[in-house]
């Protein structure tokens, strides 16, 4: 894997490397020593590009890609043994048993995978309790990610105006989220959802477009999640089951399984296999779940004639 880049003003690349010197020699022919920092600095022979950027299947000669690829090696091998556990989760927990549900999260994991390049415009959205395992479904394809994963624990992290740490990734997953009634933020969440590019902020350096190629995992306990629309098509919203909720036995097992050494390699051997439909990614089912994250998001206007539709009064104007 590629080391983590760190860019640096030249001033403080020299100092950094002030106190280490290196051999070389002079117009006259003498051996002086010279500061390490300037002496790579000047030297001739140093690797130069155009510039930096992040693909994971583009090639642009001269430039530094921060693309790192995959933090683990797919397994030569696919053995169901070593992801069982994580499995029967996603189908019973996470879906709860629901058929159409289980294969369209395969299908986004499987996308998420076979083609980061692309952005198929939806988020997993994740509602239960405390407790009930929605870390469990994330956080392993996280780990795969390595470099390119992000856990974000403050929505304000995703939406704010410093976003520089969302400039190299693929998938993000946002814990404990929750919405209120802020446009701005609402645009920016849908925008890096569905646009392919995005606009990145890092402090005291300009903002910059860049490729997006950010896939949303959200998770939250909370009534309201997400800002969804009565059309809304960039969420796939799913009430997680509580079946497993605190059962210590349960997720003792479930984590020994993903931190063994051939649970990550077997798990992305699966999804780099798994057959699918790529514009199935494009269509969330429809769920109850999404349906309540629209009636949260109602407006004044909207909520108001949902009551009265609700109740059957006659209301006078």
């Amino acid at each position: 894997r590629k080391a983590k880049l760190k860019i640096l003003p030249s001033k403080t690349f020299s100092e950094m490397y002030g106190n280490q010197f290196i051999e070389t020699i002079n117009n006259a022919g003498d051996v002086v020593l010279r500061p390490l920092g300037d002496a790579w600095l000047k030297d001739d022979s140093r690797r130069d590009f155009e510039g930096i950027y992040f693909h994971p299947t583009k090639v642009k000669e001269d430039w530094h890609n921060l693309y790192n690829g995959f933090a683990v090696t797919p397994a030569a091998v696919m053995d169901f043994r070593f992801i069982q556990l994580y499995a029967n989760h996603i189908h019973n927990i996470i879906c709860s048993n629901d058929e159409q549900m289980i294969h369209y999260i395969w299908s986004w994991c499987a996308d998420l995978f076979q083609h980061p390049e692309e952005k198929k415009g939806v988020a997993v959205v994740m509602m239960g309790g405390r407790g009930v395992g929605k870390g469990f479904f994330a956080q392993p394809l996280g780990e795969i990610w390595g470099s390119h994963f992000m856990h974000l624990t403050n929505a304000a992290k995703l939406t704010g105006r410093f976003n520089s740490h969302l400039a190299n990734k693929v998938l993000v997953f946002v814990d404990e989220a929750f919405w209120s009634e802020d446009k701005r933020s609402e645009a920016v969440l849908k925008g890096l959802i569905t646009e392919p590019k995005a606009l990145i902020e890092a402090k005291g350096i300009d903002v910059v477009s860049v490729d997006n190629f950010c896939k949303f995992i959200m998770a939250s306990n909370e009534d309201w999640t997400v800002p969804a629309g009565t059309d809304e098509r960039r969420f796939c919203c799913i009430d997680v089951s509580n079946a497993k909720a605190k059962d210590h036995t349960y997720f003792s097992a479930l984590d020994k399984e993903v931190r063994h050494p051939l649970f990550a390699p077997t798990l992305l051997r699966y999804l780099l296999d798994y057959q699918y439909d790529c514009d199935t990614v494009r269509r969330a089912p429809a769920s109850s779940a999404l349906t309540n994250q629209k009636l949260h998001s109602l407006s004044a206007v909207e909520e108001f004639w949902f009551e009265a539709l609700q109740v059957g009064s006659d209301y006078h104007l």
